[in-house]
Formats: C-alpha cells, sequence, structure tokens
C-alpha cells in the first residue's frame, strides 16, 4: 500500500507528464501507467475525480477510444488467431 507522500508524487509525476506533452505511460509495462487508470477510472477505489478532470482536459488523446488499448487488443487477437495448437497426446 502507498503511503499518502508516495500518492501525491505519483500524482504530482502525472501532472508533469501531462504538461510536457510526453505519451501516456502503459498501463501494462509501468507502475506510473497503472497509477493513471486507478486514478482516472471511475470504478476504481483510487479514483481521483478532480486529477481525471484535469487530464482529461489537458491530454485528451491519452483518453481517446481507440487508442492504445484498442490497438493492444487487435494485437492480441492477431496473436491469438496465428498461434499454433498444441498437438493432441
Amino acid at each position: 500500500m502507498s503511503t499518502k507522500a508516495e500518492v501525491l508524487a505519483t500524482k504530482a509525476q502525472l501532472r508533469e507528464l501531462a504538461e510536457a506533452g510526453a505519451p501516456a505511460p502503459p498501463r501494462q509495462l509501468k507502475p506510473l501507467g497503472k497509477a493513471l487508470h486507478n486514478y482516472t477510472a471511475p470504478a476504481s477505489e483510487a479514483y481521483d475525480p478532480l486529477l481525471s478532470l484535469y487530464l482529461r482536459e489537458m491530454r485528451p488523446d491519452w483518453f481517446k477510444a481507440g487508442g492504445v488499448r484498442k490497438r493492444n487488443h487487435c494485437a492480441f487477437l492477431v496473436w491469438q488467431q496465428e498461434r499454433v495448437p498444441c498437438a493432441q497426446t
């Protein structure tokens, strides 16, 4: 579990990335990406409505439908179709 200081530092990092025009941190690879998801997903216990509103206004490209999530999902579906089934013994 994160301390209050760690949570505030993570939120500050997310604001700095948004202000700098950096790409969204990927949720699957980085703790910062997971934090972005947790702080901006209304169903999350860590949801922060003020931070979510700020980031969505500052960087709408981080949240566009059909963005990274859809590309990753499509890549997964292609991988799933191309893999070779295990031989039955």
